[in-house]
């Protein structure tokens, strides 16, 4: 059932696009939990970039972001998803949302993230506010 966790990206567009369906399905819906735990013990990179894709598109996006905090906090994996370096957009947004559920103090999170991650961090924090402040949602 969960094959396509332990494939190669060889298929370059068509395998991102089928592996992002996929998990999309299986992140959203509630009873496939234990599949999305297999595929994490599998392939982290797999559940994290349906997550991501879940949150960016424009029709699931607030709900997709509050179904991946339920399934980090499922799976307990809250503090382990937002340690994450290489997703910060997707990161920043979690933690907002996870901050907005008390499920974790933000100003300490913001003040550890920003000395470990950077300038990068530092840059996505500061797009994310001009979008949010000036363009709309981020």
């Amino acid at each position: 059932q969960v094959w396509f966790a332990q494939s190669k990206p060889a298929w370059g567009p068509i395998y991102r696009d089928l592996i992002s369906m996929l998990m999309s399905k299986y992140l959203m819906d509630t009873s496939n939990i234990a599949v999305v735990r297999q595929v994490w013990s599998m392939n982290k990179t797999v559940v994290i970039q349906g997550m991501v894709d879940m949150t960016s598109q424009t029709a699931t996006g607030r709900q997709g972001l509050a179904r991946s905090f339920e399934v980090a906090q499922e799976l307990g994996l809250v503090l382990e998803i937002l340690s994450l370096k290489h997703t910060w957009r997707f990161v920043l947004d979690l933690a907002i949302f996870a901050a907005q559920q008390n499920a974790i103090p933000f100003a300490n999170w913001v003040a550890k993230n920003a000395e470990d991650g950077g300038s990068d961090f530092a840059h996505t924090a500061v797009a994310m506010l001009r979008l949010r402040a000036y363009g709309g949602a981020a």
